[in-house]
């Protein structure tokens, strides 16, 4: 409906009097139709049939109007209601969507918190790593660095022809490896610790900086929940430019979720990586001195075993050079004897023909064939081959004096290399600090000693001390073991020797 008040159907007979076209046949007269004009022009009169219908015209309007009014009092009646109830689904929307954000927003709380639990433990377990001890552990291997090197020096002082590649020197170069390695390893460690602590300290900076954030957003929400967010409203009431901002900095959820799970899985990583350190270093400590003392151990026995052998043969050389001094004595000696046995014979042979001109000086009736004559021709014929087999002998005496000469200033100069040879690892095996050859140092003397800079408590004196004798009684254990080791090799050696005799 427009909202007009409706006409009537229709304009029914007997309407309003008409004041104008007057019939002018009816017989009136003038004044009479003046007056009447004049009376009809200051009232209006209706008909009845017009003032009944106006009657219920009106009646119509305000029934009408009752009904529209009706109307919109139901229409806003249900709107009312809806109203009522939208709003209080929604605020109910409301209440769940920040009680799941409570929820899930205090289980990102107790997620960041034990990740920093984690996080503290696993700074506070670099932090006990003694960095003193991982620094001994690399001053003791520069050191054993610097002695191997020291060692392969002094061995190539050796002469030449004592320059093999042995089993000490390959003994030696895998050392030197694996020290090499071992420092390397030690050095990563030992910058590994700082640079993982340091990202652990950013993690937990990161950490301690989104709990902050997602403590106060829970506050906010609890106070939320719990209608105390005044300050919210006072806000919301005081302009939309705020609001403005507000949405402009709007993250979604999965984002806000993921930012932290993101966090958390950084810090995890970081504490893994960090265990993962923690595990290397103490593998790599162990390995350290397990590997320096099995390879200690194995240049100990190759050093003894090739000094060993180094002597067994400069006593075959030793042995062999007395025989051939003396072989060389004897035929100097026999060389002597074959030259004055020679001079001899040609004494006797000039003797001999000195007789045989004298006898030819007889008178020719006496010159006779007899047996002086064949004798003295006899011996001179002797004597001459006599003297051709010893001129013919000499040659080859000489020639073995010679030889033997030569070969005894190689015997000499091989003994005198075997001695440098021995003299040079023997020093080697020195440079370690050992007292005898023989006798290696300890695993005390390479034992790395450290102390953290807490202080020890009753349990931890009383656990000190039963491990320092634990550690002394095994200390001596080994060193009676590795002196009985040497004696035995001494005896073997002093066996071999007497056998070789």
């Amino acid at each position: 409906m427009s909202g007009a008040v409706p006409k009537s159907p229709e304009r029914r007979t007997g309407g309003l009097i008409r004041t104008t076209a007057f019939d002018t046949a009816r017989p009136w007269s003038a004044a009479r139709e003046t007056a009447r004009t004049a009376y009809l022009g200051k009232r209006t009169f209706t008909t009845p049939v017009a003032w009944e219908s106006s009657t219920f015209r009106q009646v119509d309007t305000c029934d009408t109007q009752r009904q529209w009014s009706s109307c919109a009092r139901m229409t806003a009646r249900n709107t009312q209601d809806l109203s009522d109830t939208k709003n209080k689904s929604n605020l109910a929307a409301i209440n769940e969507a920040l009680l799941a954000k409570v929820h899930e927003t205090e289980k990102l709380v107790d997620l960041l918190r034990e990740t920093l639990r984690s996080v503290d433990h696993e700074l506070s377990a670099l932090g006990a790593i003694p960095t003193r001890r991982i620094t001994s552990y690399i001053r003791q291997t520069e050191q054993k660095i610097d002695i191997n090197n020291k060692r392969m020096e002094v061995r190539q002082r050796r002469p030449k022809a004592e320059n093999v590649e042995d089993d000490v020197q390959t003994e030696l170069i895998n050392v030197d490896g694996v020290l090499r390695h071992n420092l390397a390893q030690l050095l990563h460690c030992q910058k590994g610790i700082h640079t993982d602590m340091a990202r652990l300290r950013d993690s937990k900076r990161e950490l301690e900086t989104d709990l902050r954030n997602k403590q106060a957003a829970l506050e906010v929400d609890k106070r939320v929940l719990r209608d105390e967010a005044e300050d919210a409203a006072n806000f919301g009431k005081s302009g939309s430019t705020g609001v403005g901002k507000m949405k402009s900095l709007t993250i979604y959820p999965a984002i806000w979720t993921n930012s932290t799970q993101s966090i958390v899985k950084n810090a995890l990583a970081r504490q893994g990586e960090a265990a993962k350190l923690r595990m290397a270093i103490d593998n790599v400590c162990q390995e350290t001195v397990l590997q320096e003392r099995s390879h200690r151990q194995h240049h100990q026995l190759a050093a003894m075993d090739k000094i060993s052998k180094t002597k067994k043969l400069q006593n075959v050389l030793e042995l062999e050079r007395d025989n051939v001094a003396t072989e060389l004595q004897k035929a100097e000696g026999q060389d002597r004897a074959v030259c004055e046995q020679i001079l001899d014979l040609e004494d006797s042979m000039e003797k001999v023909k000195r007789q045989h001109l004298y006898r030819s000086q007889r008178p020719d009736q006496e010159k006779v064939l007899d047996g002086v004559e064949m004798a003295m021709k006899r011996t001179l014929a002797e004597q001459r081959a006599l003297h051709k087999n010893l001129l013919n002998s000499r040659p080859t005496l000489v020639g073995n004096i010679q030889a033997m000469r030569s070969n005894l200033n190689k015997l000499d100069k091989n003994v005198a290399d075997k001695g440098h040879s021995i003299e040079a690892d023997e020093e080697a095996l020195l440079l370690d600090g050992r007292q005898t050859v023989s006798r290696p140092p300890t695993s005390a003397s390479f034992r790395t000693e450290y102390s953290t800079s807490r202080p020890p408590t009753s349990s931890s004196r009383a656990a000190g001390s039963r491990n320092s004798s634990r550690a002394s009684s095994l200390i001596s254990r080994i060193s009676e073991l590795e002196r009985e080791l040497a004696d035995a090799r001494l005896k073997n050696d002093t066996i071999e020797n007497s056998l070789a005799a």
